[in-house]
């Protein structure tokens, strides 16, 4: 090379250079999502588009499209959502205790028996009766109290000579109350299991709004999972562009004798790694677009499910003041997990009580009233001369039995006790199930620890996770300039083609880096959120 050829390369290096340089110091960036100026291969995270697959079309879709679609088609969310309704269903089974009984029962009874009797003329005497019984009683939600009504009327016939009645009519009503005093009088089975069932209505609404939680941060996750694979896919198909670039170049100056062959095969390898890269983003990006669409789409019939997603929306990288201590206090009185286990030591506890009552002598207080009246013609035996005869005495229907039955009340109170002796194995339950009880409060103090380390440490990865994205932003910035420099000294002859391989291996990891960086910082907002609500 002569010494006019070497001047000259020089000059032109300095003029490249000098016009890298210039276009670095016009840009001054505002933040993690300030973006170079568009120079040689400049990438601006946003513009890379999903790759198109033969007879599918693209559906863009912002976040909060892609939220409220997983909120409506969900289908685990759908399936979390029976369960408060069959909660629902149980309670009312449950209270179904307390609704009255009613009772109705008839009977016709048709006999006819041999008679023994002197007195009577005929050897048999037929009896028709016609009996009905009709009742209700209800066990009241308050103290065990209970009661029962019957009412019961008969018709009765007999074809007997002696009877004073040959057509009567009988009339009985009863009222009775039982009060239990020791046990179940505070609680009893139906009582606790119905404070059960609500309690664990409760959890099963907490239940669901965890699931919607955890399934929003899920479906953030995966949107934003899928932004990176495609912006993944831009990075690598430009450093295939690149790679091919130099391929081109270098067989181009081995033409002319600038350049060994040997720099063309380290270029085409180079562009072979690029390519096999290429092939892996592609596979990442199917990956991650029907894991995001299993959070949205209602089935395989969902039109989202045949198409090519396009998340639209760009990561906001402004940075965020985390305050962890608000952040912990707030968990502590909201997370759902520690909100559940204190309603199941409720449920504990109401066992508790119910177990206490049952070892419990059972000692009931029943008081009852009761008349009964009887009607039909009454008739009286006499004798004459002609022989014996009945005599009508007075005459009376089926209302003077129910009418006459109120002038002879009975009134009646009975105590009844039971206990039986030992109690063994109602003591050894409720033995037990104070010590779950027990254990049940040591493991909420566990999962208040749990919780207290879990937003913390998702709070210093939000700080963190700035810092990285920061300076990897930074390095992303110098990766491009020096790439792009290198390029030009290729281009005059003053550098190698294995060190602009190098360079622009280093500038797409940089890249990598950068995007990596940003998804980080994004999931550590999103996770900093969820556990300051809900758990696992």
């Amino acid at each position: 090379m002569t010494q006019k050829t070497r001047t000259l390369n020089v000059w032109a290096l300095t003029v490249a250079l000098t016009s890298v340089a210039a276009a670095a110091n016009a840009q001054t960036p505002a933040g993690p999502s300030a973006a170079p100026q568009a120079a040689q291969d400049r990438y601006v995270v946003g513009e890379a588009k999903p790759p198109e697959v033969a007879g599918r079309k693209v559906m863009g879709l912002s976040l909060d499209e892609s939220i409220q679609r997983a909120l409506d088609r969900n289908i685990d969310l759908k399936v979390q959502r029976y369960n408060p309704q069959l909660t629902d269903y149980s309670i009312r089974q449950t209270r179904a205790a307390y609704m009255p009984t009613f009772t109705e029962t008839s009977q016709y009874r048709d006999a006819t028996t041999l008679t023994s009797s002197t007195i009577d003329v005929s050897s048999s005497v037929a009896t028709r009766t016609l009996s009905s019984t009709t009742g209700v009683s209800q066990t009241l939600p308050y103290r065990g109290l209970g009661y029962t009504f019957n009412f019961q009327t008969n018709r009765a016939q007999s074809t007997s000579p002696t009877a004073t009645r040959p057509l009567s009519y009988g009339s009985t009503m009863s009222f009775n109350v039982t009060q239990p005093l020791l046990r179940n009088f505070k609680t009893d089975n139906t009582r606790t299991t119905l404070l059960t069932q609500q309690i664990t209505r409760d959890i099963n609404d907490i239940t669901l709004k965890t699931s919607i939680a955890n399934t929003i941060a899920s479906v953030r996750n995966a949107y934003w999972d899928l932004r990176s694979a495609i912006e993944n896919i831009e990075i690598q198909r430009r450093a295939v562009a690149l790679a091919t670039t130099l391929v081109e170049q270098n067989r181009t100056k081995v033409e002319i004798g600038t350049l060994a062959q040997i720099d063309v095969i380290t270029a085409e390898s180079q562009q072979a790694n690029a390519e096999l890269n290429l092939v892996n983003a592609e596979s990442t990006w199917r990956t991650a677009e029907m894991a995001f669409k299993k959070l949205i789409a209602g089935g395989t019939d969902d039109e989202i499910f045949n198409a090519t997603v396009n998340p639209t929306d760009l990561p906001s990288l402004a940075q965020t003041n985390v305050d962890i201590q608000a952040a912990v206090t707030a968990a502590l009185a909201n997370r759902t997990d520690l909100i559940s286990a204190k309603k199941t030591i409720e449920s504990n506890e109401l066992s508790i009580e119910l177990l206490k009552n049952q070892v419990l002598p059972d000692l009931n207080l029943t008081a009852g009233y009761s008349v009964a009246g009887a009607g039909g013609n009454l008739y009286k035996a006499t004798s004459n001369q002609l022989g014996a005869s009945l005599a009508l005495v007075s005459e009376a229907g089926y209302f003077d039995s129910i009418t006459g039955a109120f002038s002879q009340p009975t009134w009646n109170i009975q105590a009844s006790f039971t206990y039986p002796l030992g109690q063994v194995a109602a003591r050894a339950n409720l033995a037990r199930t104070r010590l779950q009880l027990e254990q049940t409060k040591t493991s909420l103090k566990s999962t208040e620890l749990t919780v207290t380390t879990d937003v913390t440490n998702a709070g210093l990865s939000v700080q963190n996770a700035y810092k990285s994205l920061m300076a990897s932003q930074k390095a992303r910035e110098l990766a491009d300039r020096q790439a792009e420099a290198e390029q030009t000294k290729f281009d005059v002859g003053m550098s190698t083609n294995f060190t602009v391989v190098q360079q622009q291996q280093a500038q797409t990891s940089a890249r990598l880096a950068e995007l990596r960086a940003r998804i980080t910082y994004i999931k550590a907002l999103i996770e900093f959120e969820r556990v300051q609500s809900v758990g696992r």
